[in-house]
């Protein structure tokens, strides 16, 4: 049997080589390789790599991995996708690299921080809805636990 290392490097190989649209379409392609996995193993797994839907000119959306070259092949840098964040009353804009709000905004969102109430993604912009009484710089440190780095976007 296959190990989570093993198969996690087969997924990169092949959204690195193939522009893969679906969870279904890299189960089946792993499968055509010979590793068995559920579309839950393989949800988790893009999760863990930093794994984005980018739209590829063309072909629609494809999972592409979110990495800066500073990292390990396959080890997300988030921060890198994010491009500015600007907080207005109880409400925050983080605008990202298209294709990567969605995925940012599932961090967060699974980050569970009290602090936030929660997100809504579009491609490239998430709105973020902050819970009373919490002031910016508080909301900027909590999300830094979950996506480090992230507090260098805000906007001066």
């Amino acid at each position: 049997m296959l190990d989570k290392t093993e198969r996690q490097r087969i997924v990169l190989n092949l959204i690195s080589r193939e522009s893969i649209q679906s969870q279904e379409e890299l189960q089946a392609k792993v499968a055509e390789l010979g590793v068995k996995a559920t579309q839950a193993t393989l949800s988790r797994d893009l999760r863990e790599l930093g794994v984005v839907k980018k739209h590829v000119p063309g072909k629609g959306y494809a999972y592409v991995a979110v990495s800066d070259g500073s990292d390990s092949p396959g080890e997300p840098s988030v921060a890198k996708g994010v491009t500015s964040i600007e907080f207005s009353a109880s409400f925050c804009v983080i605008k990202t690299r298209p294709g990567y709000a969605s995925f940012v905004a599932a961090l967060i969102d699974a980050g569970n921080l009290r602090e936030i109430a929660g997100t809504l993604a579009g491609d490239d912009t998430i709105m973020m809805v902050v819970r009373q009484g919490f002031q910016n710089y508080r909301v900027l440190e909590s999300l830094g636990s979950v996506i480090p780095g992230i507090e260098e976007k805000l906007l001066a």
